[in-house]
Formats: C-alpha cells, sequence, structure tokens
C-alpha cells in the first residue's frame, strides 16, 4: 500500500531486513521441500534397482546352490560381479535411505555374496563380508520389530562361517561357530509363535541346515557315531517339512544329499543293511528330482550303481 511504500522510504535498512525475513519464511520450506523430494526420488529408484538387483541374485545363488556340473568357472564369475553389483547398490540404498531395514538387507546381500566367494574360494574375502553382514546384523536386531529376522540373520553368518572354516581346518572354531548357530536357532525358538506356519517352516529349515553342517564336520572327523545323529536329526527336519506340505524339490535334493552321506556314515559303522537302504532311499529321490526336471535319469542311475 502506499504508507507501507512510505515507510519503507523512510526506513529502508529496516524494509530491507523485514523484506528478507519474509523470503526466507516463504524459501527455506519450499528449498527444503525440493530437497526432500529428491532425497525420496532418489530413494525410490534405489528401491526399486534394489528389488530387480535382489531378485537376479536370487536366481543366481538358486543355480549355484544346484551344485549342476555344468556349472562354469565363467558362470561362477559372473555371479560374482552381479553380487558385487548387488552389494554397491545396497550400500548407496543405505546411505540415502539410513534405515534399519535398508542395513538389514545390506547385511543380507552381504551373507549373499559371502556364499559366492566360499564357492569360488576366496576365503579372504567371504570372511570379510561375513563380518560386515554380521555387523548389519547387530545392528539391525536392536529394532524389537526387526530382531526375529536379525538372528536368522546371524544364524546364516554362523552357519556360513562354519563352512568356511571347514574348509580351512580350522576345527575348533568351526565348533564355536557351530555352537553359536545353536544359540540363535534356541533364541528364535523362543521368540516365534509355534502357531505361526511360517516361523514353523522357517526353523525347520534352519534346523535342517544346522544338523548337516554338524554331520559334515563330525564326518570330515571321522567320529562316524556322531555324524549318524547329526544326519538322522537333518533328515528328521526335513520329514517335519513333508508333513507341512512344504516338502518341495530342493528339499527332496537335499534330502538324498543327506542320505547319501549317512549311508556312507553307516557304512563306516559296518551298519551294511542300513547303508543300503538310505542309499535306495537317496536314489528314489535323485529319480523323481530328474524326471520332475526333465533331466535323463540314466546318469544317477549309474553313479549310483557303482557306490551301491
Amino acid at each position: 500500500t502506499e504508507r507501507t511504500l512510505r515507510w519503507a522510504w523512510r526506513r529502508p535498512a529496516v524494509a530491507a531486513a523485514s523484506l528478507l525475513g519474509l523470503t526466507l519464511v516463504t524459501a527455506i520450506p519450499l528449498l527444503l521441500a525440493a530437497q526432500n523430494r529428491a532425497v525420496q526420488k532418489e530413494r525410490n529408484v534405489a528401491r526399486s534397482q534394489y528389488a530387480e538387483t535382489r531378485a537376479v541374485l536370487q536366481e543366481i545363488l538358486g543355480e549355484l546352490n544346484k551344485d549342476n556340473a555344468e556349472l562354469t568357472p565363467e558362470a561362477t564369475r559372473l555371479a560374482d560381479r552381479q553380487s558385487q553389483h548387488a552389494v554397491n547398490l545396497f550400500e548407496r540404498l543405505a546411505e540415502v535411505d539410513d534405515t534399519t531395514q535398508s542395513h538389514l538387507e545390506l547385511a543380507k546381500v552381504l551373507m549373499q555374496n559371502a556364499t559366492i566367494k566360499i564357492v569360488m574360494g576366496d576365503y579372504d574375502s567371504a570372511r570379510v563380508a561375513l563380518d560386515q553382514a554380521e555387523a548389519g546384523f547387530r545392528q539391525a536386531a536392536a529394532d524389537a520389530e526387526l530382531r526375529v529376522a536379525s538372528l536368522e540373520g546371524l544364524f546364516q553368518v554362523s552357519t556360513k562361517r562354519a563352512i568356511l572354516l571347514q574348509n580351512l581346518q580350522d576345527w575348533d572354531a568351526v565348533d564355536e561357530q557351530l555352537a553359536s548357530a545353536e544359540g540363535h536357532l534356541l533364541t528364535l525358538q523362543t521368540l516365534t509363535d509355534g502357531s505361526d506356519q511360517t516361523a514353523t517352516r522357517d526353523r525347520l529349515r534352519n534346523k535342517q541346515f544346522l544338523y548337516q553342517a554338524k554331520g559334515n564336520r563330525s564326518l570330515r572327523q571321522k567320529d562316524y557315531s556322531q555324524a549318524k545323529k547329526d544326519y538322522e536329526q537333518s533328515l528328521n527336519a526335513l520329514e517335519g517339512l513333508r508333513g507341512m506340505s512344504a516338502y518341495g524339490a530342493d528339499e527332496q535334493r537335499t534330502a538324498a544329499g543327506v542320505r547319501i552321506n549317512l549311508a556312507n556314515t553307516e557304512m563306516q559303522l559296518q551298519e551294511l543293511e542300513s547303508s543300503a537302504a538310505n542309499y535306495r532311499m537317496a536314489l528314489e529321490d535323485l529319480e523323481t528330482w530328474a524326471a520332475q526336471h526333465a533331466e535323463n535319469p540314466s546318469g544317477i542311475e549309474e553313479w549310483s550303481a557303482g557306490i551301491l
């Protein structure tokens, strides 16, 4: 208004300060809003890339876990590159998002990266990835909502580390990691509801993996009586999954592998009838699995006949 203009003319310094203050009051929220929009956009892009990369990485790990004879060194190196790309992406997501959830997801990808490094025999890199994953899971465990997922991650770190240490024949450290894994599994049992079917299936899968790892350790140490007990516990967990209608092709192939190790163990214990029975059941599982995957079971038959 004309009065305001005359006042500003008489007091130019005060008017300029008032105008600057008004500008800042208006501009700062606008700048903050624009910055928040930019950050949110970057988060959304990172999360979108994360979902795609995680899916690809899971597929790669699935192929590696099949122990396929056709898996070439080139394919393994490709898996390693994809895994490292995923780690870089999730590190960026954790920086941008900076939430406990994003750090938990980074820890999961580091676990997958460590798995591939172990397959490649790059034990030093695997050790580093496992240490970083453990730190991420422990950080996430402070969040009550993420405690179960974090403990599952710590369980996996301990079992993978035990496998790595077995390859290095550091048996005392192997025992320590397997005991740690068993402790995490017991804690998970106290935290999860027995009526939760998903949690029960996860516990059974973890139990199966733990006792298979323990059996492998006992077998390599030629403690055959303990190996037999461990492999039987692993098979009991698989039977639990069968009872829950959660027994698919992967579980069937795993059961065949455990039965073969159990049969080898029983052969060392001179339990020949039981050993032959377990070999036959393993062969039946492998034949069924091969038929479901449209593979030729004749090779499996020849291989198993040679063992029997």
